[in-house]
């Protein structure tokens, strides 16, 4: 099956955005250098189907985030966002949604669009792909990843793939419109770090 061929579902038509696999998932690479050309494109419905943008003002913070732009000299981003290879619906985005390429470092972020899809390891298979894709092809030094403390299926995401606690940070972000604490995680490049000669 041809990912590129523009045949094969909303979302998936879109022959500039780089394909990748794993077992039960198709990833569609989105950065700064093709995040304009996606959301100029002429098929309005099929972005909006492949950004998840359910609603008008999904659609339009998606829209402003673009207007301010989504990238500086200092802090860009790396996103997969993630179709079912068997049924090629959209099921969530993981990456890095702040990257930093002048200290080699970037957090994660992840999330699954519907409930039905959560319990079934799909997130930790996806998370597997980006760490890799973070180390092996973006050269991350340190990948870091902030999770509510309640939130205890990422806690054991992380904590499976390696990822160390490493703080506490006090009403650190807005959700429901209340400040709520989070957990800072961060996974090392041993191999990266062996190469500048720092000890990991």
């Amino acid at each position: 099956m041809d990912f590129r061929s523009g045949k094969i579902g909303p979302g998936l038509d879109f022959d500039f955005l780089p394909v990748f696999r794993t077992s039960r998932l198709i990833l569609r690479h989105v950065g700064p250098e093709n995040f304009e050309q996606l959301l100029l494109h002429e098929n309005q419905d099929a972005v909006r189907s492949f950004l998840n943008a359910t609603d008008d003002l999904i659609w339009a913070e998606q829209l402003r985030r673009f207007s301010n732009g989504l990238s500086s000299w200092n802090n860009s981003f790396c996103h997969f966002f993630l179709f079912s290879s068997d049924t090629l619906t959209p099921v969530g985005y993981c990456g890095f949604h702040q990257m930093h390429p002048g200290h080699r470092k970037a957090e994660l972020g992840y999330s699954l669009y519907e409930e039905h899809f959560k319990r079934q390891g799909l997130m930790t298979e996806a998370v597997d792909f980006v760490i890799q894709y973070g180390f092996d092809t973006l050269k991350l030094i340190r990948i870091e990843a902030m999770t509510g403390t309640d939130n205890v299926a990422s806690t054991r995401i992380l904590e499976k793939k390696g990822f160390q606690k490493e703080g506490f940070l006090r009403k650190n972000y807005l959700r429901n419109g209340m400040a709520e604490d989070s957990v800072m995680f961060a996974l090392l490049n041993e191999k990266e770090l062996e190469l500048l000669g720092n000890k990991a």
